[in-house]
């Protein structure tokens, strides 16, 4: 009874002194310096299932899911490319787990409930990524938020070094919104709704801006300055145990699943696939063929219409090009990628849809040289792109899809 009388009495403190005290109490579990602890990037197979797995177990325990028969929990974004599984192990064994999903057309789960607050930010200029998936092995709650912490740490300097984002985003239970705005500065979008991507469990979103300057406010919020009480201290701390990507120049996600694997989780060891719209399973399909040349044939996929969805897939990338046309020739970037085409960004909205210019540019140690055509031109409309242009290669013989998928997945983890 006093203690369910203390969180009433917490609670109707004001804001700002609540967090004052969460951050005076704060401070670095001594179980989080474990050395037994190794955090990374999941790309094994048995990686994979067991953070499924675990995920499941968790959502089913907290009455998030109902339970699947293959005692794994998998969704769309699970799928894609652009999703990153992150797995905390305790001597080997994989004991928590968190998902890291990049803006994509494919958009964020949370758009199911909060399209308007991440619109809201896409076309302020930020680039999201969604925290998603969060998940810790039962025998490992009571350890002062050990791996939540460990895990909180890997995704922001994930995020922070390696994705190209600079918002993090996320839907968590409004009993958690203290924790999230005192120890991290969170900012809440929106109102308090019955997330559907949960078994309509009630969820706030709150994102948080990635940057060096926002790192120095939260730091100098904290009463101390000593790493072991001042978690965003300890969070920046370089870690011997986090093993982040040795990417290649201009990457900027780590796709993980190949044919082989996609079809195992997502057709054979669960029913994913039954559960996707029409629409989704092309997505889903045009991208493994788009970058392996194969996909099961026996999932009868035919694509056969131009939904923005079923196109060639293009990879999220940052790379200097060089471009000439008739007026003028200058340094510019790619931002994203096919076999088939690229955009790029152009210093003067003086091209048209149809100029043809002359693009070059380095992908892993070969030199791509191609004649290429305008297809569209984006002022703003698209928040997935800068300004510039949409182009069509002329000569498709010279970027085949297994040079990209090479570059993207022959990669040291």
């Amino acid at each position: 009874m006093i203690k369910k009388l203390g969180i009433k009495l917490f609670q109707i403190l004001p804001e700002s002194v609540r967090h004052k005290i969460y951050r005076n109490r704060a401070a670095v579990p001594a179980f989080a310096l474990d050395e037994n602890f190794s955090i990374e990037v999941a790309r094994t197979e048995a990686d994979l299932e067991n953070s499924y797995r675990l995920l499941h177990d968790s959502y089913v325990t907290a009455k998030l899911m109902r339970p699947d028969a293959s005692g794994l929990r998998c969704n769309l974004y699970t799928f894609l490319p652009h999703s990153t599984v992150i797995v905390a192990k305790y001597k080997g064994e994989v004991v928590g787990t968190v998902s890291l999903i990049r803006d994509s057309i494919w958009g964020l789960p949370s758009d199911k409930d909060y399209k308007n607050e991440n619109d809201q930010l896409r076309f302020a200029g930020h680039r999201l990524i969604e925290v998603s998936a969060l998940a810790v092995s039962k025998s490992f709650r009571q350890s002062g938020n050990s791996v939540s912490l460990l895990l909180m740490k890997y995704l922001f300097n994930y995020t922070y070094t390696y994705s190209n984002s600079d918002r993090l985003v996320c839907t968590v239970h409004p009993r958690a919104e203290d924790f999230y705005k005192a120890l991290w500065q969170f900012d809440r979008n929106g109102k308090v709704v019955s997330y559907q991507f949960v078994q309509g469990a009630l969820a706030i979103h709150l994102s948080m801006e990635v940057s060096a300057a926002k790192l120095k406010v939260i730091t100098a919020a904290y009463p101390t300055q000593t790493v072991d009480r001042n978690l965003v201290l300890f969070v920046m701390q370089k870690d011997d145990r986090f093993k982040y990507p040795t990417r290649k120049l201009g990457a900027h996600i780590d796709p993980v699943l190949t044919p082989e694997l996609f079809e195992h989780f997502c057709v054979n060891k669960t029913k994913a696939w039954q559960s996707f719209s029409d629409n989704e399973k092309k997505s889903l399909y045009n991208i493994y063929l788009e970058l392996f040349g194969y996909c099961n044939p026996d999932l009868n996929i035919t694509l056969d219409d131009h939904s923005i969805l079923t196109r060639a897939y293009r990879a999220p990338i940052e790379l200097s090009a060089f471009v000439k046309d008739d007026k003028a020739h200058f340094f510019t970037h790619i931002t994203d990628l096919s076999s088939g085409g690229a955009f790029i960004s152009w210093p003067t909205d003086q091209a048209d849809p149809g100029t043809e210019v002359t693009l070059s540019f380095k992908l892993g140690g070969q030199t791509i040289r191609t004649k290429a055509a305008i297809t569209w031109k984006n002022r703003g409309q698209s928040h997935l792109q800068p300004y510039g242009f949409g182009i069509k290669f002329l000569k498709s013989e010279t970027l085949s899809a297994t040079t990209i998928k090479a570059w993207l997945y022959d990669q040291a983890g």
